[in-house]
């Protein structure tokens, strides 16, 4: 005999479940033949599993297990998963703040490591996963394109559904609105606004532009505020000019850029706009 092989077993057993294994000898002659009258099988930790004379496998407790068969000097091994199961955790993978109604579709949700390692889910088009068979504390890791990667530890028997927000990967991008009124259009507009949206802190660069019709008296007022109503930069100028800033702003907010008539009593007609925002997202 050159070599012993043992069929392969399943991923994982429930306690109270067997499995046959068998093991196959490899002769000198290069000829293969079963080798159960001769092999003799242990199993490095009968608590988790123990293994009859004939090679049959049963799984007590969870735990890891190595079964061996040896004949002569020739041993071989294999690896087994006992693990209990039978919970269900759901859950649903969004966007960090401030776009939390946003789903991750895609997303893949993963136990890392313990008996678990390895079960695995893909959120679906509303963000949506269930990990089925897991029990205990489990680690899981979240993954999904132009997100960074999370980690969280579950007590399944303690939490059956769970919120994960994933950050989105860090990039600058630029928002940008424009409006303009043909000529002789009598739409009375009297301010533009833009919303954006920080997921990360950083500096934002903001620009407003825009024209009135009453002349170059009428003027042009730019804020801009987060999404609890704090005025962060405000800026007046008349008719034509630009405005711009450079600010470092929180991660995690809603910001509103605006320009507007200033409220002028003599109500002049915002015929353009141009609003911009350079910032992390």
């Amino acid at each position: 005999m050159t070599a012993l092989a043992i069929s392969a077993p399943p991923a994982s057993l429930k306690p109270g479940e067997s499995v046959q294994l068998t093991a196959t000898a490899t002769l000198s002659s290069g000829q293969t033949a079963n080798a159960a009258s001769t092999v003799a099988w242990n199993s490095s930790d009968s608590s988790v599993a123990t293994v009859s004379s004939g090679g049959l496998v049963t799984a007590k407790s969870d735990g890891r297990v190595t079964i061996r068969a040896s004949v002569l000097a020739i041993t071989s091994s294999v690896d087994l998963v006992v693990r209990r199961g039978g919970r269900t955790l759901k859950g649903v993978v969004t966007e960090s703040a401030p776009t939390t109604s946003v789903m991750v579709a895609g997303a893949r949700v993963t136990v890392v490591d313990g008996l678990y390692a390895g079960v695995s889910a893909t959120a679906d088009a509303g963000g949506a996963f269930t990990l089925d068979d897991v029990d205990g504390t489990v680690n899981v890791t979240i993954a999904a394109p132009l997100f960074d990667d999370s980690q969280v530890t579950v007590d399944t028997a303690a939490a059956s559904n769970i919120t994960v927000r994933l950050l989105p990967t860090a990039r600058t991008v630029t928002d940008e609105h424009a409006f303009s009124v043909p000529w002789g259009d009598r739409q009375q507009r009297y301010q533009s606004t833009m919303t954006f949206d920080m997921h990360r802190a950083g500096r934002a660069e903001v620009a407003t532009q825009g024209s009135v019709g009453a002349g170059e008296s009428s003027p042009l007022c730019s804020e801009l505020r987060d999404d609890n109503d704090r005025l962060l930069w405000e800026n007046k100028i008349y008719w034509l000019g630009p405005a711009s800033a450079t600010l470092q702003l929180e991660g995690g907010r809603r910001y509103t850029l605006k320009i507007s008539d200033c409220g002028w009593a003599g109500r002049p007609i915002l015929n353009y706009s141009r609003l911009t925002a350079t910032h992390p997202y």
